[in-house]
């Protein structure tokens, strides 16, 4: 199901939201940037970087933020229904959205930037999931880490809508290994942390 607003013409910000197959999880899609390159993920205000991100935690449900192109997935805690905030999150969106700078850089961004010189299993892992995985991850409002790899155990972290989705801990999870088992070491293990 989808949802238009456009309740402030003047600034001209159209946000459209969609259900995500994380049931707490909400995307909302905006006819601007919220992050011109990369993505940014936060988990509670502290880690955010840019206004609109902590504006948005000022929301007592809200327990996650994802950050991606013209996209911010809003991941409440289970127990509040989406009717309960969704005006509170489109207002904030609406009000911040014009002075909000898509161009931030995040620590994350920093360490992709130290992924060139990451061991060649490591690259070649994160290029296997760049081509399979995380293309449908980032369609649903989410992403997968690599946090580490030592032979056979690779440690993986869902981010946005993924993170706590029930479908990232089976059947995501599964077509991870299998992907990785068929195209890099068919003895690996992938955990989630």
């Amino acid at each position: 199901m989808e949802t238009n607003f456009d309740k402030t013409p003047s600034a001209n910000i159209q946000v459209t939201m969609q259900y995500t197959p994380n049931p707490s999880a909400f995307k909302f899609l905006l006819n601007r940037d919220v992050k011109s390159g990369g993505a940014a993920t936060y988990k509670d205000k502290d880690e955010c970087d840019n206004n609109l991100a902590k504006t948005l935690f000022d929301i007592p449900a809200v327990e996650h933020l994802y950050f991606f192109d013209n996209v911010i997935t809003v991941t409440l805690n289970p127990s509040v229904p989406v009717e309960a905030v969704k005006d509170k999150i489109l207002n904030t969106i609406q009000k911040e959205a014009p002075t909000h700078d898509p161009n931030f850089t995040t620590k994350e961004e920093q360490k992709k930037l130290e992924r060139q010189n990451l061991p060649e299993d490591l690259k070649r892992i994160n290029e296997i999931l760049d081509r399979t995985v995380r293309p449908a991850l980032q369609g649903d409002g989410g992403d997968i880490e690599i946090l580490s790899y030592v032979h056979p155990e690779i440690s993986v972290r869902y981010r946005g809508a993924c993170g706590g989705c029930p479908s990232s801990m089976m059947g995501t999870l599964q077509a991870i290994t299998g992907i990785l088992r068929e195209e890099f070491d068919p003895d690996i293990e992938v955990i989630p942390v």
